[in-house]
């Protein structure tokens, strides 16, 4: 398990006040000292190869980075809509176009009725083949649809290798364990939990607190022989301090170059220090960590 931890920054002081309401109460200052960082010598890596999956008995990367709104909108349209969030959507999208279309990618139009009703335009998706395997990136936004339902469809319907969400949290609401614990129970023809690696990042503020150990726990009733904890089939990054929407474009793209540039595998602690870096440019610390690489092969 692999925290790249930063708090000099944070709890400085601890004010700490005792006593019942209405009473008097003592105040006591305290000082507390942290380290820069915790020293980690031992690298450890997403499992690159488990991440492709056989989809009709051909080997295929399969990723979603899904990006989120600030404001609802009624009629939205995440291509043109000034919406912060939807600027970091068209970045990214831009991004990826960039790098995909000259290897001769070919680009398609996801429409929100691959998730749920509706005919809108939502993303786009780019299929191509790269050293031998073939891969689809998909680039969609939540207009329209519900955030718990793009991971559903990315995690547990189609069971891609990654999934990645750019946007708010929605803390025990939006990616709430317990809606997709649902969709599993009263849905099993359209959604399953697979023995199969997956890797998912959590872009949005507070993740970890959250977003972890009840996805891990998914995994391990699947096979809780072999993977009892849930860590062999599905890895997480997360954040435990808010992030900004100014820094989504950047850190998808660190995970969208990592994953599909697999001839320079890059390791846990190099994703992680890029992330950070971006957001410590504009004085911010987001403390990255990742959780069930402890045993990754």
């Amino acid at each position: 398990m692999f925290k790249l931890l930063r708090l000099q920054k944070i709890f400085k002081k601890e004010r700490c006040q005792l006593g019942p309401p209405r009473q008097s109460r003592l105040r006591v200052n305290r000082n507390l000292t942290f380290p820069l960082s915790t020293e980690q010598t031992t690298l450890t890596y997403p499992e690159y190869a488990r991440m492709v999956h056989l989809e009709n008995g051909r080997p295929l990367l399969a990723m979603t980075f899904a990006f989120g709104y600030v404001q609802d909108t009624i009629r939205p349209n995440p291509f043109t809509d000034r919406d912060p969030g939807m600027y970091e959507f068209q970045k990214f999208y831009t991004m990826v176009r960039r790098s995909l279309l000259p290897l001769n990618f070919l680009e398609t139009a996801v429409l929100r009725n691959e998730i749920t009703s509706g005919t809108e335009k939502i993303g786009a998706r780019f299929v191509g083949r790269l050293n031998g395997t073939e891969i689809r990136v998909s680039v969609i936004s939540n207009a329209g649809v519900d955030q718990m339902e793009i991971f559903a469809h990315s995690f547990a319907s189609q069971h891609e290798g990654f999934f990645g969400w750019f946007g708010h949290s929605r803390v025990g609401d939006g990616f709430d364990a317990d809606n997709l614990k649902n969709m599993l129970t009263y849905y099993p023809n359209k959604f399953s939990v697979v023995d199969q690696y997956q890797l998912v990042y959590w872009a949005g503020c507070n993740s970890y607190s959250y977003y972890t150990l009840p996805f891990f726990d998914l995994k391990a009733k699947k096979n809780p022989t072999m993977d009892p904890r849930g860590t062999k089939n599905l890895d997480i990054i997360s954040n435990t301090l808010p992030s900004l929407f100014a820094f989504n474009a950047d850190n998808a793209n660190v995970l969208f170059q990592s994953l599909v540039n697999q001839k320079e595998k890059a390791s846990y602690q190099k994703i992680i220090r890029q992330i950070e870096r971006l957001a410590q440019r504009t004085g911010y610390d987001v403390i990255v960590n990742v959780l069930g690489d402890e045993d990754n092969k």
